[in-house]
C-alpha cells in the first residue's frame, strides 16, 4: 500500500509536460506494434500486397517441402479456337541442306487428298475392311518362289455397301511372317489411287510365309486426322507448377509462341544448351524463375464430330485385317545353289523391287545389305562389350527400357530417385562399367517432372 500511494503521489506530482511526454511514448511504442503487425499480415498474405516483388518474399518466405498451398490460380485451359501456332521466333530459317531434308520428310509422308464430296462422307461409302480383299498373284511362269524373289498382293477396297472404292489414300500395313520360324519383314503399299493397291513383300527366308494386309485407317479417317493436325496442332497440353512459400500457381505451356503472343506475357524455358524451344504462361503474381515442375496437362475434348467419331471403330474400320480372296500362305524354297541369279517375280513391271532395311529370323534381327549385326544373347557378351565404357542414355520411355534391360546385367545404384524420370544409375566396379539415364526435356507425357 505504501508504495502505490507512494507511486500515486510521485505520478501526481510530476510536471505537466512530463506527463504528456510519457503518453506520446506509450503512443509511440503502440503505433510500431501496429505498424510491424500489419508489414508481416500483408508480407505473409502476398496475394493481396501489390507491388511487392517475387525475389523480396523469397528472402523472409522461402519455398517450403509442403504440397498445401494459401493460394492456387485455376489452371488456365487452352484456347479452344482452331488457331495455330507459330514458331517465326525460333531466329532465322533453316539452311539449304535443312531445307531439302525438310521437304525430303514432308514428300515422304506425303498423302493422297480425298476427293471433293461432302465432308464428313457418309459413313456407308467409306472403306469397309470386311468388304475389302486382297489376294497374291502368281509367280511369272507359275514358277517355285525361291529366297530373293518378290511376292506381289493386290488389294482391293471396298465401301460398307461392297462397292468398289474410285480413290485411294487407305492407311493400310502388310506384312509377310512365318509364326513357325519366328520370322517376319515388312511390306511395302503402293497407292495407286483408284481403290486398288499393291503389296510387295520380300522373300528372305525359306519355309511357309503368311501374308496380312491390315488396314489401320481409312482414307476418310485420314483426312479426319489430317485436318486435326493442321487446324489443331496443341491437342495433347501442358502445365509448369510455380511455387513460393504457400503460394503457388500453374500455367499452360507450350514449345512455340501462341497467337496471343505478346499480349499475354511467358516466361521462356528454352533449354540453353539445345536451344530447344519451350514457353509457359507468366503466373500472375509469381516470377519466372519459381518454376518447380513439368507435368501433361492432358487432352483436348474431342474436336471431331460424332459422325466423324464412326470412322475409329475397334474392330470395324480402325485396325482391321483383309480377308484375302484365295490362299494368302506360300512355301518359299532356298536359292539355286549354282548362283543362278533369279528373276521370278509377280510385280508389275512399273513397280520397284522393294528392299527393307532388315527382317526377323529364329527372333532375332538380321539387317539387309551386308551390314554385320552382333548378338548380345548372353550375360557375358553383354558385360563383355561394355567393359570399360561409360554409357550415358538420355531419351523416352524407349531408352528407359534398355536401361532396365541392361540393368539386369549391371547393379543399379539407388538415387532414390523416379524411376520414370531419373537419374538412374548402375555400376559395375569390377569391369568398369558406369551407365547413367535420364529422360528428355519437355515436352514429356508422364508424371511431374521436377525442374532442375
Amino acid at each position: 500500500m505504501v508504495t502505490v500511494e507512494y507511486d500515486a503521489v510521485s505520478y501526481h506530482a510530476l510536471p505537466k509536460g512530463l506527463i504528456n511526454s510519457r503518453h506520446r511514448f506509450k503512443y509511440v511504442l503502440v503505433f510500431l506494434f501496429l505498424a510491424v503487425s500489419v508489414f508481416i499480415f500483408l508480407l505473409r498474405d502476398i496475394v493481396t500486397l501489390e507491388g511487392l516483388s517475387c525475389h523480396t518474399a523469397w528472402l523472409f518466405f522461402p519455398p517450403r517441402n509442403s504440397s498445401c498451398a494459401a493460394y492456387t490460380q485455376k489452371t488456365p485451359q487452352p484456347s479452344q479456337h482452331p488457331v495455330p501456332t507459330f514458331c517465326s521466333h525460333r531466329g532465322p530459317g533453316p539452311t539449304h541442306d535443312e531445307a531439302l531434308e525438310d521437304r525430303r520428310l514432308l514428300d515422304a509422308i506425303a498423302w493422297p487428298q480425298p476427293p471433293a464430296g461432302p465432308v464428313p462422307a457418309p459413313l456407308n461409302q467409306t472403306s469397309d475392311p470386311a468388304h475389302s480383299l486382297f489376294a497374291i498373284l502368281p509367280s511369272r511362269g507359275l514358277r517355285a518362289w525361291r529366297v530373293g524373289d518378290q511376292l506381289e498382293a493386290l488389294v482391293q477396297m471396298k465401301d460398307f455397301q461392297g462397292r468398289s472404292k474410285r480413290h485411294g489414300g487407305d492407311f493400310l500395313v502388310a506384312r509377310l511372317h512365318s509364326p513357325a520360324l519366328g520370322a517376319g519383314v515388312a511390306g511395302r503399299v503402293v497407292d495407286h489411287l483408284d481403290g486398288s493397291y499393291s503389296a510387295l513383300f520380300p522373300l528372305p527366308w525359306a519355309g511357309p510365309a503368311t501374308a496380312t494386309v491390315t488396314m489401320v485407317h481409312s482414307s476418310e479417317a485420314v483426312a479426319v486426322l489430317r485436318r486435326l493436325r493442321e487446324r489443331w496442332p496443341n491437342r495433347i497440353f501442358f502445365h509448369s507448377l510455380y511455387r513460393v512459400g504457400n503460394l503457388s500457381e500453374t500455367t499452360a505451356c507450350l514449345p512455340c509462341l501462341p497467337p496471343d503472343y505478346p499480349l499475354r506475357p511467358l516466361c521462356n524455358h528454352t533449354d540453353p544448351h539445345t536451344g530447344e524451344p519451350w514457353y509457359c504462361y507468366k503466373p500472375e503474381r509469381l516470377g519466372c524463375d519459381f518454376r518447380v515442375n513439368h507435368a501433361m496437362g492432358g487432352y483436348q475434348k474431342p474436336l471431331y464430330s460424332k459422325q466423324e467419331a464412326l470412322l475409329f471403330r475397334s474392330g470395324v474400320n480402325l485396325k482391321v485385317v483383309l480377308h484375302a480372296s484365295g490362299p494368302d500362305s506360300i512355301d518359299v524354297l532356298p536359292q539355286k545353289i549354282d548362283g543362278q541369279k533369279l528373276e521370278n517375280s509377280s510385280t508389275r513391271a512399273e513397280l520397284v523391287k522393294y528392299t527393307p532395311a532388315g527382317y526377323y529370323y529364329q527372333s532375332y534381327w538380321k539387317p539387309v545389305g551386308g551390314t554385320p549385326a552382333r548378338r548380345f544373347d548372353t550375360s557375358s557378351s553383354i558385360t563383355q562389350c561394355l567393359t570399360g565404357k561409360v554409357i550415358n542414355m538420355y531419351g523416352d520411355s524407349t531408352m528407359r527400357q534398355w536401361f532396365e534391360y541392361l540393368s539386369a546385367f549391371i547393379p543399379v545404384f539407388n538415387l532414390h530417385r523416379s524411376k520414370m524420370v531419373g537419374p538412374l544409375m548402375a555400376v559395375d566396379s569390377k569391369h568398369n562399367i558406369l551407365m547413367k539415364y535420364r529422360c528428355h526435356g519437355p515436352p514429356i507425357r508422364i508424371r511431374p517432372v521436377v525442374v532442375s
